[in-house]
């Protein structure tokens, strides 16, 4: 998914069997991991039967010094994953590098 004009991207893949969706925030054009400061944020799920909220925790890596609050690495939980092969999305709000997104409609795993 692009955020603003190639600003900056979120990569989104699900494991279905494990019920999770891990978010990669990258620089533009991809080239590089981008970290942020968030230790939460919100993807609101459309599913058939309603919406479903999808809360992504940060994701400490020691290998890298990411920390809760500077990372780069985000994962969200839930069963209904294990059954989705594709869904549509809103991204409600998120802060990169002082810039705020709001509204972002997308695809997974197609994007937008």
């Amino acid at each position: 998914m692009t955020l603003g004009d190639e600003e900056a991207h979120i990569e989104f893949l699900v494991d279905a069997e494990a019920g999770t969706v891990t978010a990669w925030f990258f620089k533009p054009h991809m080239e590089r991991y981008l970290r942020i400061k968030a230790e939460s944020f919100v993807v609101l799920a459309k599913l058939p039967d309603g919406e479903a909220r999808l809360t992504f925790a940060a994701v400490a890596n020691a290998g890298t010094g990411e920390t809760v609050g500077d990372t780069s690495q985000f994962v969200a939980r839930a069963d209904w994953l294990a059954g989705a092969g594709s869904f549509d999305a809103v991204l409600p709000e998120v802060s990169v590098r002082g810039t705020v997104y709001r509204s972002i409609a997308f695809n997974y795993p197609k994007g937008n």
